[in-house]
């Protein structure tokens, strides 16, 4: 592959993380909320513990953006988004889809 191949692909990528997600999450830290893939992924890579990141909900989670961002599919994106949901709302024990900064209450990611 060329050099000016690659970049553009590596642009294409970057652009496809600013996909926003099927609805935007709150943060469990109360932090910006998570309204793209690459923000859903700097999460991961970034808030999640690192010892609790290799659990089977985020590895799955991360996955499922990770297809997204490749894909641009809506359809993924919608899959990609509630696996998050659910992988924040497994971690913080939050009842209710959307509200994970409700977690700060009960000490997630502390």
């Amino acid at each position: 592959m060329s050099r000016a191949k690659a970049m553009v692909n590596c642009g294409e990528r970057r652009m496809s993380r600013n996909i926003k997600l099927s609805r935007e999450l709150c943060r469990p830290n109360g932090g910006r909320r998570i309204d793209t893939l690459g923000d859903a992924l700097n999460f991961i890579d970034r808030d999640v513990p690192k010892d609790r990141r290799h659990a089977p909900h985020w590895h799955h989670a991360r996955e499922m953006l990770t297809r997204a961002v490749r894909t641009r599919d809506p359809v993924e994106i919608e899959r990609a988004t509630t696996v998050l949901e659910r992988a924040m709302r497994k971690e913080t024990s939050v009842a209710e889809p959307g509200l994970a900064s409700a977690a700060i209450r009960h000490g997630a990611f502390a």
